[in-house]
């Protein structure tokens, strides 16, 4: 058997909270479009589409900024807070070593929605899907904090 583990946080740290002694950069502006048109192997069709561009911060911003321009789309609220969400998740895992990065604006530009085939399913599918290929695409640099 193995013993239990046990953690002790100081009073004053918050426990989801992201601590880290390096973060990647992203060097260069990068714009990616996905679009996801296919059918669940439960037969129900899935369709969403965005284009994301995803720009270096300058050195004295520390965090994430996901620009969404509400006006420009008529997505409704509940997804609005999907797609803004899964691209705050898939930026909290890293991309090439895991570390956070670090400073980034991601402005979502383009998003072609059905109302009948887009899904809550669908939105974080395109979400992964360009940030997949942000990431195999995306030119990093790692800098300790």
């Amino acid at each position: 058997m193995f013993p239990a583990r046990r953690f002790h946080l100081k009073q004053n740290q918050q426990p989801d909270a992201v601590r880290t002694g390096f973060h990647e950069r992203l060097t260069e502006t990068i714009e990616i479009s996905c679009q996801i048109d296919k059918t669940l192997p439960s037969g129900v069709p899935v369709f969403f589409g965005l284009t994301l561009k995803f720009e270096p911060l300058n050195e004295t911003f520390s965090g994430h900024d996901v620009s969404l321009t509400l006006a420009s789309f008529n997505l409704p609220p509940e997804m609005q807070f999907v797609l803004t969400e899964s691209l705050q998740h898939c930026l909290n895992g890293g991309c090439q070593f895991g570390y956070p990065l670090l400073p980034l604006r991601i402005s979502i530009t383009t998003v072609v929605f059905c109302s009948e085939k887009s899904t809550e399913i669908a939105v974080r599918w395109a979400a992964v899907e360009a940030f997949r290929m942000f990431v195999n695409q995306g030119a990093f640099t790692t800098t300790p904090n």
